[in-house]
């Protein structure tokens, strides 16, 4: 019989955590100027003190965490608490949206930041 003890599970997570962090710094630097400008401890910072907060909100696979982060590089680390953040309290408390919903909207707020920055150039 194979038996999977609990420090071999606790190490496993601890891979697949390091693996997420790494993936999302990867990728908020493809994706925003501002996180590739952060140092790499700054932005691994945002990433895992981002995951915590998303997941208070009930996002926890990557899809859904991931436009949370963006907002967090976009709009600064306090986001959803900021004072111009109302919007999106609004939706990541919305107790009839669904994760995936929330991340969409999410996500959609990105797009309108980014549509924006590629007009004004």
């Amino acid at each position: 019989m194979f038996v999977i003890r609990d420090a071999q599970f606790a190490a496993l997570a601890d891979a697949r955590r390091e693996d997420f962090v790494r993936e999302m710094m990867d990728r908020l630097r493809d994706l925003h100027d501002e996180a590739a400008a952060l140092e790499a401890g700054a932005l691994r910072a945002l990433v895992v003190e981002g995951t915590a907060a998303a997941e208070g909100y009930g996002l926890f696979a990557d899809d859904d965490i991931a436009p949370f982060l963006s907002c967090r590089v976009l709009y600064g680390p306090e986001f959803p608490a900021g004072d111009d953040d109302d919007w999106a309290r609004e939706i990541l408390d919305d107790t009839t949206l669904d994760a995936d919903d929330k991340a969409l909207r999410l996500e959609g707020q990105v797009a309108l930041i980014a549509s924006a920055a590629d007009t004004a150039d």
